[in-house]
């Protein structure tokens, strides 16, 4: 009756060729459907003495009734050694009643992850569920990758690996160039000195990012955008965005530090917080193209209504190193 049914071994230390397993019940003791397989309900056991609680550390997690033993809904049977095979990776589908009863739930999970693991293929987009950088995104706010945010998928001593979540290119940021945040924590973008930005009051500390004003001391009275705040640490560094200009003058010297493929993030208007590619830019008319990383659409913005997250890689073959390649010619 049990042939091909997919089974958890309860108990394999016994002297003899037989082997306890558990298995989602075929045949009940009260009416079901002709060929039904389900958990057993206790519910549906005669309410005497002649159903007896299973106990296991002082809980109760299955019955015996007519000297069939269920736990948590599963049948314990009695297999012969021989007449089993081992199954590395059941389909998830093959193990749904187990899932469902509960029963060694640790197991199970790795079982399920085990599964799941054949699928997955270079280039695939992955979530970190567990480990010590679960799902923690970071800021580099030193040295050459200044400004960009992404996963922390890997740490080799001091030297920690960035996934950046726009391009998915991978860089290595020393420990000390990061800002680490929690998953809900949102970075304040770097403005431009000719934008107006009123930053929020209800924050508790200072933020790489936010906008700051000197209160006291050799500084006194000089304003800019935090660029590095050690976690602990009694001083900041920012950049001094104090000095007046005029408008007029800036609009005719003023140059762009921006080109096709930097990723950028939209700090004002309409698309306030947008993120995407850039694609191309208009510097007589101050704008630029941005592929929207939410829902690929192409955004007309002001240059000065964005700041730049990631430059574009100046190595344009990173991306291939490593692929496969068909030769078609020569040698």
């Amino acid at each position: 009756m049990y042939k091909d049914t997919i089974a958890y071994v309860f108990d394999s230390e016994q002297s003899d060729l037989f082997v306890k397993v558990l298995v989602p019940p075929r045949d009940f003791p009260y009416p079901m459907p002709k060929g039904s397989v389900a958990l057993l309900d206790p519910s549906r056991l005669p309410k005497d003495n002649t159903v007896t609680d299973i106990l296991h550390n002082k809980e109760v997690v299955g019955s015996l009734y007519k000297g069939e033993k269920n736990y948590k809904g599963l049948l314990q049977k009695n297999c012969h050694r021989y007449l089993l095979e081992f199954v590395a990776s059941p389909h998830v589908d093959d193990i749904r009643w187990h899932v469902q009863s509960g029963w060694d739930t640790s197991f199970v999970q790795k079982t399920i992850v085990t599964f799941s693991m054949q699928f997955l293929h270079v280039g695939d987009v992955v979530t970190i569920v567990k480990g010590k950088v679960r799902s923690e995104i970071v800021r580099v706010v030193a040295g050459a990758y200044l400004g960009l945010e992404g996963h922390l998928i890997q740490i080799s001593e001091d030297i920690f690996h960035i996934r950046q979540d726009i391009s998915k290119e991978e860089v290595q940021v020393s420990r000390h160039y990061l800002d680490r945040r929690p998953i809900n924590h949102t970075f304040q973008p770097r403005l431009s000195m000719l934008q107006h930005y009123e930053p929020p009051h209800d924050d508790e500390s200072i933020q790489v990012g936010d906008h700051i004003e000197v209160l006291a001391g050799e500084h006194m009275g000089k304003c800019g955008i935090v660029s590095w705040f050690p976690v602990g640490a009694m001083q900041l560094w920012f950049h001094d965005l104090s000095p007046i200009f005029n408008e007029d003058e800036i609009e005719h010297k003023r140059g762009y530090d921006v080109r096709p493929g930097d990723v950028v993030s939209v700090t004002h208007g309409p698309d306030y917080q947008t993120k995407g590619v850039m694609q191309s830019v208009n510097f007589p008319k101050a704008c630029l193209t941005l592929l929207s990383e939410s829902d690929q659409s192409l955004i007309d913005i002001p240059i000065r209504f964005v700041a730049k997250i990631h430059n574009a890689p100046l190595d344009s073959f990173r991306k291939i190193i490593n692929d496969e390649v068909f030769l078609i010619g020569g040698d």
